[in-house]
C-alpha cells in the first residue's frame, strides 16, 4: 500500500479507528447544506439548535483528538517528559485552532452582511481546519503505529 493510503486509512488492526474518525465527516455535508440556505437576517432558521451542534460535534474532535494523544503517549518510543508532552500538546492546539477556524467561519459566512466573499472566506477557513485537525491526528497515529 502506498504510504499516502496508510496515513488516511491506517493499517490493519489500526483501520477501524481511522475510519470511524473519517466518519465523523458525514454531519458536515448537513452543516454545509444549512449554511449554504441561511439567510443572515431572515429570522429564526434554528441556527441556536445549529450552533449548539456543531458545539457538541467540536467536542466530539476533542474526545477523538485526546484518544489520539494518548495512543501516541503509550505507543510511541523515547524520553517519557517528551512523550507525555509534544503529542498532547500539538493535539490539543491543533483542535483549539480548529474551533477557532470554524468559528470564526461561521461567525464570518453568517453576518447580517456577509457578501459572497465572506462566504468562501467562511468555507475556506473550514476546510482549512479539517485539513489541520485531520492531518495532525493522522500524523500522531502514524507515529503511534511506527512505535
Amino acid at each position: 500500500m502506498s504510504r499516502s493510503y496508510e496515513f488516511v486509512f491506517g493499517t490493519r488492526p489500526w483501520r477501524i479507528w481511522h475510519l470511524a474518525q473519517l466518519l465523523l465527516l458525514l454531519p458536515l455535508f448537513w452543516f454545509a447544506d444549512y449554511f449554504r440556505h441561511f439567510v443572515p437576517g431572515a429570522g429564526p432558521q434554528g441556527g441556536e439548535a445549529v450552533f449548539v451542534l456543531m458545539l457538541v460535534y467540536m467536542l466530539l474532535f476533542g474526545v477523538v483528538a485526546a484518544v489520539n494523544a494518548l495512543l501516541a503517549v503509550i505507543k510511541t518510543q523515547g524520553a517519557l517528559l517528551q512523550r507525555l508532552l509534544m503529542w498532547p500538546a500539538l493535539l490539543l492546539v491543533t483542535w483549539l485552532v480548529a474551533i477557532t477556524l470554524v468559528l470564526l467561519g461561521s461567525d464570518i459566512g453568517t453576518a447580517v452582511d456577509a457578501v459572497e466573499f465572506d462566504r468562501w472566506i467562511a468555507i475556506a477557513a473550514v476546510a482549512a481546519a479539517i485539513l489541520l485537525f485531520y492531518g495532525t491526528n493522522f500524523a500522531a497515529l502514524r507515529r503511534a503505529r511506527r512505535g
